[in-house]
C-alpha cells in the first residue's frame, strides 16, 4: 500500500472484494494484524499472482526455471528489450506457458531499431483449468503491464499466415521451452 501510494480504506475495500470473490482469505494474527493469503485453487490465482509479481518486480515462483544466460541471448535481442526478458518469462510461466519466444523487431540487435511493440509467441500447457481465452487475454494484459509496451501475442500452434510464419522463422528467439 505504501509503495503504491494508496489509502488504507482503499486497500481494505479491495481486499473485501477479493474475499467476496473467494480469491483471497484473511485472518488476524497474534499481533492483531490482518494477514491476507491467496486461495491457490481459485482459477484466477495464477493470473493475479503473476500481475502482482509483475507490478512489484517481486520474485514469483517460476517452477524452477532460471532466465536464460545473458551472453548468447542478449546478443540476439534488441538492447531495449534485453532487460525485459525476466519479467516476460515470469509472467508467461505464471499463465502456464510451456514455450516463450520473441520475434520481429525485438530480436534485431541493432540499437537504431526501436521496437514499437513486442511480438511474443507462446504455447500453453494442456494441463490448465483456465480457459484458452482466459490465459490468452490475461497474459496479453499482464505482459503489456509488465513491459509498458503494446504486445502482439501469438499462440505458437495457431495461425497459418505464410508471411507471418516466414517472419517468425527468420527472427524468432526462443526464451524458454519446457523439456
Amino acid at each position: 500500500m505504501r509503495r503504491a501510494g494508496g489509502s488504507v480504506s482503499g486497500v481494505q475495500r479491495e481486499i473485501a472484494r477479493l474475499e467476496r470473490l473467494g480469491l483471497v482469505f484473511s485472518r488476524i494474527d497474534e499481533a492483531g494484524r490482518k494477514q491476507v493469503s491467496l486461495m491457490p485453487e481459485h482459477p484466477l490465482a495464477d493470473p493475479l499472482a503473476g500481475l502482482v509479481a509483475a507490478e512489484s518486480r517481486a520474485a514469483y515462483a517460476t517452477r524452477g526455471v532460471s532466465p536464460p544466460e545473458a551472453g548468447g541471448l542478449a546478443a540476439a535481442l534488441n538492447p531495449r528489450v534485453r532487460g525485459l526478458v525476466t519479467p516476460i518469462l515470469e509472467t508467461c510461466l505464471a499463465f502456464g506457458a510451456t514455450r516463450v519466444a520473441l520475434f520481429g523487431s525485438a530480436t534485431q540487435a541493432d540499437i537504431a531499431v526501436v521496437p514499437a511493440d513486442l511480438d511474443i509467441s507462446v504455447r500453453f500447457g494442456p494441463d490448465d483449468s483456465r480457459s484458452r481465452a482466459e490465459r490468452y487475454f490475461g497474459l496479453k494484459r499482464a505482459l503489456e503491464r509488465v513491459t509498458g509496451m503494446h504486445v502482439d501475442l501469438r499462440e505458437a500452434d495457431y495461425g497459418d499466415n505464410p508471411y507471418l510464419l516466414r517472419e517468425i522463422e527468420a527472427t524468432e528467439v526462443v526464451l524458454y521451452e519446457a523439456a
